[in-house]
């Protein structure tokens, strides 16, 4: 079945997904056109799409800003996740975390690191509370977190798993919306 995909930010990953894909319209936003560290521009994203699935792929890693990385991976996620489950009457909205939630912090970890695992942990747990709160199906909107392990990007160049399965796992996602959360690298998929 072929669906309308929105997929939000310039990443390796997005930019790995669907490709040649027949079945589905796949539109893709990010920067430099939008940032979504602006309510304006995700007020505008929002208002633009009519998509059966949202896929949000951005966030940032290496920042020493503290304040941009807390509005661009959890303020402007859970903005945008709130406004498409409100807008929408079905569909799925797919949000890229990281298996860094399962080790937000040890001993020596750089600040950068802590803040962005941080951020993805609090990401991931909006989406856990959304789907408990939507378990007696007052929308047939599903919200699903895709938690990959480390992989070789931009993001990670020391990664050792190829993006493919990433992208893959993800694209698995799209064509099973009743999984509300899938940890990475799941390579018989």
């Amino acid at each position: 079945m072929s669906k309308k995909i929105l997929v939000l930010g310039n990443s390796d990953i997005s930019k790995g997904l669907f490709k040649g894909s027949k079945n589905h319209i796949v539109t893709f936003k990010g920067r430099p056109e939008y940032d979504f560290s602006s309510q304006g521009d995700c007020d505008k994203i929002v208002s633009e799409s009519d998509h059966d699935v949202v896929i949000l792929t951005y966030g940032l890693l290496k920042s020493k800003d503290v304040w941009q990385s807390l509005t661009t991976n959890v303020t402007s996620s859970i903005y945008l996740i709130q406004k498409f489950y409100e807008q929408m009457i079905q569909g799925q909205i797919i949000v890229v975390s990281s298996a860094a939630v399962n080790w937000v912090s040890y001993p020596g970890i750089p600040n950068d690191r802590l803040i962005y695992n941080h951020t993805k942990e609090t990401v991931s747990k909006y989406c856990e509370h959304m789907n408990r709160k939507n378990a007696d199906n007052e929308k047939n909107v599903s919200v699903q977190v895709y938690e990959p392990n480390s992989f070789k990007s931009k993001m990670n160049p020391t990664g050792k798993a190829d993006i493919s399965i990433v992208t893959g796992e993800l694209e698995h996602l799209v064509d099973h919306p009743r999984i509300s959360v899938l940890r990475g690298m799941n390579r018989n998929l």
